[in-house]
């Protein structure tokens, strides 16, 4: 009788079992497709370049998959997971929730490279030994400047030898899928595969840089601006119902990592601001250049995150991540040209924005950012007002994060244009790095060696003398 009982057992849990695994065997034999997961450690140990750049992009697979996806369920017309109008897929490491409703994707989620790989430990961790990091995270130096120059006492190089400097020193590009660390770790298939100059190539003669000061309020440049081959706008600065001032043609927007974070950006619809043109998202890395420590962190990943999710939603858009580590190289030019100390934080928007433009155009005009001070409001668009501090300087509340000021006086130097153009329509014409030509290496002063702390030696006390 036992022996039956447990035969009966025996027989039940087989079947049991074979119910639940045949439905997970017929899933994944007949829709692999959908689940082509790629592994951190793969793309470590065999990354290849040509097939990649061979490949469609990676946003845009995922994109033609999701439309594949959904036009299959509405023509199915069925009910999908126990939901009339939504369901939940995942494929190549994303997880997407789908509204069948006028086939919008309305959530996407994912999970960034796993690092405890023990490979990528190993490899990580003889990158990060390359730096010296004693300095990061400090307070009121987060991120760890060790200016290691001589500022000049008196006057700064001439605007030509500004250029050269910066032409020479401030090497801007933009984070790629062959960037290290981030091929290493897994990232390179959410990264474009060219680059800034790569794609634009010696095609822009003029641009324009249209700044979001107040001075551009009634100024009439409109016209003048959408002239250029290409104009930079900066994080939310709108154009309709402003076109006779700021123009209306947009072929970058220059965009910090708060504003990529914003409600606004992340849910945003395709009639938006965001639509139109290249967008360049940055935010400060560490001076070191240490770009493991860039994105392994609370606030790097999440950087990374919100940029691969809006990438995902719009497969589409040209979105690209500044290299951080060329703009502290912008900031020892300026620093090294002014008396005093700087302040230990990186250099603005703007100035990211004219360092990319002298990169790509032959000419390029900077409008509303070195100008005389004569509006109340901070912005062409809204009615934010100036501050006054304790010393009864008026100005916008970033001017006291960033050295804008100190960058305003690098900016005038290198103008080739009249004092007229400044003075009446707050307008600074500069010669792009390709219009340059720099006969020999600017003579800088002498790099000051690191100080190091004396070694404190403590001396034992002399034994008294024996007595005999």
């Amino acid at each position: 009788m036992r022996s039956s009982s447990l035969q009966k057992h025996y027989f039940m849990f087989v079947v049991m079992v074979t119910c639940c695994l045949a439905p997970i065997y017929y899933t994944m034999t007949h829709y692999s497709h959908l689940y082509s997961i790629p592994s951190p450690a793969s793309h470590y140990s065999s990354h290849n370049a040509s097939e990649s750049t061979s490949r469609p992009h990676f946003f845009q697979r995922v994109g033609q998959r999701l439309s594949e996806t959904v036009e299959n369920w509405l023509s199915a017309g069925t009910r999908v997971f126990g939901f009339e109008n939504e369901t939940t897929t995942t494929f190549e490491g994303i997880t997407a929730v789908i509204v069948i409703n006028s086939s919008v994707v309305v959530n996407v989620s994912f999970n960034l490279p796993d690092l405890s790989n023990p490979q990528l430990k190993q490899f990580m961790a003889k990158y990060d030994r390359k730096f010296d990091n004693r300095y990061l995270g400090r307070k009121g130096n987060a991120n760890g400047i060790t200016f290691r120059g001589i500022r000049r006492s008196r006057n700064f190089l001439s605007g030509t030898d500004l250029l050269c400097e910066f032409k020479g020193r401030v090497p801007f590009d933009v984070i790629v899928n062959t960037t290290s660390p981030f091929k290493d770790i897994g990232l390179g298939d959410y990264l474009p595969t060219v680059n800034l100059n790569e794609k634009y190539g010696n095609r822009l003669n003029s641009c324009a840089v249209v700044s979001s000061s107040a001075f551009m309020n009634k100024s009439k440049l409109g016209r003048e601006i959408d002239s250029h081959d290409a104009v930079l706008r900066f994080n939310t600065a709108p154009v309709i119902g402003y076109e006779s001032d700021v123009g209306k043609k947009t072929t970058f927007r220059l965009l910090n990592s708060q504003v990529l974070e914003g409600d606004l950006f992340q849910n945003d619809t395709t009639d938006s601001i965001f639509h139109d043109g290249t967008l360049l998202i940055w935010r400060a890395g560490p001076y070191n250049g240490n770009l493991y420590r860039y994105y392994n962190d609370k606030t790097g990943k999440r950087y990374f995150y919100n940029y691969i999710k809006r990438s995902l939603k719009h497969p589409n858009s040209n979105i690209y991540l500044v290299n951080p580590n060329p703009l502290w190289k912008a900031w020892d030019v300026v620093q090294e040209n002014i008396p005093k100390s700087l302040k230990k934080t990186p250099v603005s928007s703007g100035f990211v924005g004219i360092m990319a433009m002298l990169q790509l155009c032959n000419t390029v005009d900077v409008y509303g950012y070195v100008t005389p001070l004569t509006k109340n409001a901070c912005h062409y668009y809204d009615s934010l007002p100036r501050i006054t501090d304790k010393k009864g300087r008026v100005h916008c509340s970033s001017a006291t994060w960033h050295p804008i000021n100190e960058e305003r006086l690098m900016t005038r130097a290198m103008h080739i244009g009249t004092e007229a153009d400044i003075k009446n329509h707050g307008k600074v014409t500069l010669r792009g790095f390709r219009n340059v030509t720099c006969t020999g290496r600017v003579k800088r002063p002498p790099a000051r060696a690191p100080v190091r702390p004396r070694r404190r030696v403590v001396r034992k006390p002399r034994a008294p003398p024996r007595r005999h």
